[in-house]
């Protein structure tokens, strides 16, 4: 990706937006693909609205895509350079408590993966595990 000013300003625009910086934070902490409901779970934020800052971060080069199955992952876009950039800002965010409850509860909600798949259907007391 050819580095411009115009660039620069579409990934400023995406991490303005406080949900849109908390997904890209679990992204960088966790270096594997996340699929859209294990986003809503760790964030507490409803699917459409994950769905649509997920579109305003991948439009500006900062996430990617990968299908597999049924299941889409979404990823930091480690091909850009100037995305691995704000990769290291985001890492000295990592400790901020909003981020750390992101956090672990992301980590319980990655308990429930199968193969390391995503799985939907769990028994609502899990869910209400996730929310503690």
């Amino acid at each position: 990706m050819k580095e411009t000013l115009e660039t620069w300003v579409k990934m400023f625009h995406a991490l303005a937006e406080e949900k849109r910086l908390r997904i890209l934070l679990l992204f960088v902490a966790f270096q594997e693909g996340l699929c859209v409901c294990e986003l809503v779970d760790a964030l507490r934020i409803p699917q459409y609205v994950v769905s649509r800052h997920l579109a305003v971060l991948k439009k500006a080069g900062m996430v990617t895509t990968k299908k597999q199955g049924l299941w889409v992952y979404y990823g930091i876009n480690k091909e850009n350079p100037d995305v691995q950039r704000i990769q290291q800002l985001c890492l000295a965010l990592r400790y901020l408590p909003e981020f750390v409850e992101d956090w672990n509860r992301l980590e319980r909600r990655l308990s429930l993966r199968k193969e390391g798949r995503c799985v939907v259907g769990f028994k609502a007391e899990d869910n209400q595990n996730l929310n503690a």
